[in-house]
């Protein structure tokens, strides 16, 4: 029983550690293909994002619609692994799988 517990604990730890994080305070978006965001801070792009849904009244060829209103973050961050991966476009449910940063 010790050695399955060790072994939970440390996927856990692993994938905490693999999480990408990013602040979603001044952040805007930019629909760049159906399942890709640009990330824009300071009128600068910041980073490329990859979502995914697991509705599957959304899933289709592509996930994101033409034209988002609005985006609403559950937390400061926006990461690729727990709560803080969720997020909803236009009241729908969508998951941050991925973040690519931009070099400076």
């Amino acid at each position: 029983m010790k050695n399955f517990l060790f072994l939970v604990f440390t996927f856990y730890i692993c994938q905490s550690v693999n999480a990408a994080c990013i602040p979603v305070a001044g952040l805007q978006f930019e629909r760049i293909s159906d399942k890709e965001l640009l990330g824009i801070k300071n009128d600068k792009n910041f980073a490329v994002l990859t979502i995914s849904t697991r509705d599957s009244r959304y899933l289709r060829e592509g996930y994101l619609p033409d034209k988002m209103i609005s985006f609403r973050f559950f937390s400061d961050e926006l990461c690729t692994e727990g709560a803080e991966s969720r997020f909803h476009i236009d009241g729908k449910l969508f998951f941050l799988n991925s973040v690519q940063l931009f070099k400076k």
